[in-house]
């Protein structure tokens, strides 16, 4: 899990992807990005968490939780099937990947 805290925007979205490199560099087989204690996030940074290398290369399922309902609603219009799966929090991401 990647714990994300703060705010997300064009000055720190080299930070989220560090971070997300980090989750992923020992090659998990689920990775969450928690984001419950994000205060703001700029469309730059969905478009980073859309991105994220997860999946064929590396075999690792990425979710997201904690969007805010703002944030929720531009990644489901900003988002495609590849993006990481979204929860509500990191309870519900927890459970979704176990329930896998």
């Amino acid at each position: 899990m990647v714990h994300v805290a703060g705010d997300i925007d064009l000055s720190s979205q080299d930070g989220l992807r560090v971070a997300l490199r980090g989750g992923l560099a020992a090659a998990p087989r689920h990775l969450v990005l928690d984001l419950s204690d994000v205060q703001f996030c700029g469309a730059r940074a969905l478009t980073v968490l859309a991105g994220a290398p997860c999946g064929a290369a590396g075999g690792t399922t990425c979710a997201v939780s904690g969007l805010s309902p703002v944030m929720d609603r531009l990644a489901r219009c900003l988002w495609d099937a590849s993006a990481p799966t979204r929860y509500p929090s990191l309870s519900h991401a927890l459970a979704g990947i176990r329930a896998a």
